[in-house]
């Protein structure tokens, strides 16, 4: 687990050398992670007082740390949980799956206007295959049934995906999105999915008839329940009516769009998959707890 840290184990024998040593390493460490904001706080083990954020922040070439004052009963207090870092459209980092209605109702015409729009939003993103750092998507789209055109493994990058995905319009009758839901589910479900990853939804209607298939809502709250996010696009055509359903399956008003009023934008999107809940962009939150965790362990804890 700490095997990223192992140039931060000193072991100390005394209180004050402890504190001493565990002030200069974390300001050393801290001084490369400026894209965090620690909060002050201040940890005890063994009855020993550690130095706080704060005071490491601040050090110098001379500072003063809190005596070693032993305590009747020793306690740990935990720190905060690091901020994550800013969203912006280069750094978004989810496994995302359009669900894009390719019924009669959507119209040729409007389903070229909605996969542009699409592309439109992924274009400001980077996309690819990496671990971290990076958004994968793929396309499912649906009429009576549902078929997945691309997985998330299917692009290499955001050229690619511009270049090379290929959508058609199927045209027929039917608006299942609860097959198209639970084929992204699966898909999710499968190996190809990254486990340090959000997983979302995106479904892009035209319309919605009730027919031989099942209501979409609970197919769209269980993957909520497992942890993923749905957001809602409503892409009406001429003389189109409005998707009440839409709402339903939304994770949240936040999540809900329009293109009913003619204000409906590409970083509309952008925007709700930063309020989805996406990872640091740069990969260090997790990789600075842990380094804070083994730094106070291995010189006040396990002292040889």
């Amino acid at each position: 687990m700490y095997a990223d840290c192992d140039y931060i184990r000193p072991a100390c024998h005394l209180s004050d050398e402890c504190a001493a040593m565990v002030a200069i390493l974390l300001a050393a460490l801290l001084s490369c992670c400026t894209a965090f904001t620690f909060t002050p706080y201040i940890t005890t083990v063994d009855s020993t007082i550690l130095v706080s954020i704060e005071q490491v922040s601040t050090v110098g070439t001379t500072a003063t740390y809190p005596p070693s004052t032993p305590t009747p009963t020793p306690t740990v207090t935990s720190a905060p949980p690091l901020n994550q870092c800013s969203c912006t459209d280069k750094n978004i980092w989810l496994d995302v799956y359009f669900l894009i209605d390719s019924s009669l109702a959507m119209t040729s015409a409007g389903f070229d206007g909605a996969t542009a729009f699409v592309e439109s939003v992924l274009f400001k993103m980077t996309l690819g295959q990496a671990y971290a750092q990076q958004t994968r998507v793929g396309f499912i789209t649906y009429s009576a049934d549902a078929n997945k055109r691309y997985d998330l493994t299917s692009f290499q990058s955001t050229d690619d995906m511009i270049n090379n995905a290929d959508l058609t319009y199927d045209g027929s009758r039917g608006t299942n999105i609860e097959a198209a839901i639970q084929l992204a589910s699966t898909s999710f479900d499968s190996s190809a999915h990254r486990d340090n990853a959000q997983k979302v939804i995106v479904i892009v209607a035209s319309d919605y008839q009730k027919g031989s298939y099942n209501d979409p809502t609970v197919a769209a709250e269980t993957f909520k329940e497992d942890g993923g996010y749905i957001i809602t696009v409503e892409y009406l055509q001429e003389h189109g009516e409005p998707i009440p359903l839409l709402k339903t399956l939304a994770s949240g008003p936040q999540f809900q769009f329009t293109n009913r009023f003619g204000n409906l934008t590409t970083e509309d999107i952008r925007t709700a998959f930063c309020k989805g809940g996406q990872m640091c962009s740069d990969g260090h939150a997790e990789m600075v707890k842990i380094c804070i965790t083994s730094l106070v362990i291995y010189a006040c804890i396990n002292q040889s």
